[in-house]
């Protein structure tokens, strides 16, 4: 027995994935409009493919396009993420857990920084000073792409070792205590 697959309609695929692909994209750059731009972008360019039916998986294929859109937009330093921006302690007077939780997440955060190789976290430390890319290369004596991927490299370690820690949080905030 053979499935027939239905046909290709953009519309329910934009309904269906445009705010998780807006959230996605939000996330990374924590900018509205950027985001909304790189989404519409996304989509402009799916709308161009000859045969976006051919496409198997398109909530995976439009993640893809939107991590490539960031991936651009950086290079090309119209954009800075703001995933580790400096974060402050909470200040409300009813923040004691808050409080203890943002001091385990940033000694976390400071012992992952830590744990990267000595070349990867120079450049992650230069990039979370202000400074783009194109500088860091030029001022380490790097290929701009060997800078991205250092960057790249960092904030995938980071990511990964402060997962569990904010998996272990979050649902310790469902618990009734």
């Amino acid at each position: 027995m053979q499935t027939v697959n239905p046909p290709f309609s953009f519309e329910k695929l934009y309904r269906e994935q445009w705010s998780a692909l807006y959230l996605f994209a939000y996330n990374i750059v924590r900018d509205r409009e950027i985001a909304r731009d790189i989404v519409q972008e996304v989509f402009t360019a799916l709308l161009q493919n000859p045969n976006p039916a051919s496409i198997e998986n398109h909530q995976a294929y439009l993640q893809q396009a939107v991590k490539y859109q960031v991936y651009n937009l950086v290079r090309a330093d119209k954009v800075q993420l703001r995933a580790f921006e400096q974060v402050t302690p909470p200040t409300t007077a009813d923040s004691t857990n808050e409080l203890i939780s943002f001091k385990e997440l940033s000694r976390a955060f400071d012992l992952s920084i830590v744990s990267l190789p000595v070349k990867c976290r120079e450049i992650f430390d230069l990039k979370q000073q202000g400074f783009t890319a194109r500088q860091i290369a030029r001022d380490t004596g790097l290929s701009i792409r060997t800078v991205e991927t250092h960057l790249y490299n960092a904030v995938k370690k980071i990511r990964t070792s402060l997962a569990q820690l904010i998996s272990l949080a979050a649902f310790l905030a469902f618990l009734p205590f």
